[in-house]
């Protein structure tokens, strides 16, 4: 048995998904009502407990979206509290970059939002009401693949688990 968690960081709308031997067994967004360091502390606590609760093997999170200037201190803000508090626990975690995250549903490392949903929901049948928890679905995927429990990737996907292995 093989569980991975993707987390999709935001401040808004964090996308959560928990995959076991590649079904679905939780898929949520995240967020919270607080403002300033409350809210990190919130989405922190909300992300711990749900790890502790699942204990993944892995947990897969997206890296910094550099085209996003304007909300990079935020989100850096964000993931560094996530990051720590995985440390801190113990637990095992990859941080895959964007362009990564869409080779690996699409075949190309620049797809638009909803050329992601499609090909998700095509290739593996996931629908979710948000971008965020397609998001997750997707590096849960990753987490699947680069633990070895998914055997049927095709050639770009190979690619990106061999780049993440490389750089790891």
């Amino acid at each position: 048995m093989c569980r991975v968690m993707g987390l999709d960081l935001s401040l808004t709308s964090t996308g959560l998904v928990l995959l076991q031997d590649a079904e679905t067994v939780e898929s949520t967004t995240v967020s919270s009502r607080f403002k300033g360091e409350a809210r990190l502390a919130d989405i922190r606590e909300k992300i711990t407990t749900a790890v502790k609760l699942h204990r993944p093997q892995l947990v897969v999170l997206e890296g910094y979206a550099f085209g996003r200037p304007n909300q990079m201190a935020a989100l850096g803000e964000l993931s560094g509290v996530v990051r720590c508090s995985l440390f801190e626990m113990g637990q095992h975690y990859l941080v895959v970059p964007p362009t990564r995250v869409k080779k690996f549903a699409t075949g190309r490392g620049n797809a638009k939002k909803d050329e992601v949903r499609l090909e998700v929901y095509k290739r593996w049948g996931f629908e979710a009401p948000t971008n965020d928890e397609v998001d997750a679905y997707v590096l849960a995927r990753i987490g699947l693949a680069y633990l070895g429990h998914d055997d049927k990737l095709i050639k770009p996907q190979l690619e990106v688990i061999k780049d993440l292995k490389k750089a790891a």
